[in-house]
């Protein structure tokens, strides 16, 4: 059981003070009498383990890309926020190569409903939640949580079994981060003066009410937000430079 817990550590670093004993329930609680009546033993080789391990990372990606998508477009504070969360979880490595999935996922269908209950399946409900509240960190990365991420967030929160009450204090409990404006204008620190009025007008035509008038009402207020997000982080990045 100890390897068995340093392994989990291993693969979730940090997050597995959060997600433990919750994770890897079917291995914590799986060992089974053999023939003898004696206990021991897992009761699958290795590479089963090493596959339902694989059940769980290709949930979790299908679930962050379906929080990307949820607002009509995935924008790089999105992306670096699930950069940020795989590598913490899982090393720089495997995080990279779930990334190049997580690319292939974004382009496709999503079993939403497949992918919940696997991870139902394999965590226990405190696990379940503590995942939910990293889909709300991801839901706040543009700094807007629109209609359509919230609707989400209730949709995997049932999926996932997750009591209306845990959610509720799990969601009074989050605390977004700070917005990074750079981010939002799809930018670094290290832009120019110029890259930065550049990006603020391609984002301007890109999401102007005007361009979504033949359009849902419900896209016409992402939109808006989207907006009044682009303005706000715009001017103060130009507070912060000095810029005229």
């Amino acid at each position: 059981d100890l390897l068995l817990m340093a392994g989990a550590f291993a693969l979730f670093g940090p997050f597995a003070l959060i997600l433990l004993p919750s994770l890897f329930l079917p291995f914590l609680g799986s060992r089974q009498r053999g023939a003898s009546g004696a206990t021991g033993g897992w009761t699958g080789p290795r590479n089963a383990q090493q596959y339902r391990v694989g059940q769980v990372q290709m949930s979790v990606l299908v679930l962050l890309a379906a929080m990307m998508r949820a607002d009509g477009q995935v924008l790089r504070s999105e992306l670096d926020y699930v950069k940020r969360f795989l590598v913490t979880t899982y090393g720089e490595q495997e995080a990279a190569k779930m990334l190049l999935t997580l690319r292939d996922i974004l382009k496709q269908p999503l079993p939403l409903q497949q992918a919940c209950s696997t991870l139902r399946m394999m965590l226990q409900p405190s696990g379940c939640t503590a995942f939910l509240s990293v889909l709300m960190g991801l839901a706040q990365a543009d700094g807007v949580v629109t209609q359509d991420e919230q609707n989400l967030l209730q949709q995997i929160k049932n999926l996932l079994g997750v009591d209306a009450q845990d959610y509720s204090r799990a969601y009074s409990r989050y605390s977004p981060p700070e917005t990074d404006y750079y981010a939002v204008l799809g930018l670094t620190r290290e832009a120019s003066n110029e890259e930065i009025r550049k990006a603020y007008r391609q984002l301007l035509i890109q999401w102007h009410p005007d361009r979504l008038q033949d359009k849902s009402p419900q896209a016409q207020d992402i939109a808006t937000k989207k907006m009044q997000l682009i303005n706000v982080a715009y001017q103060k990045i130009k507070a912060q430079r000095g810029m005229k």
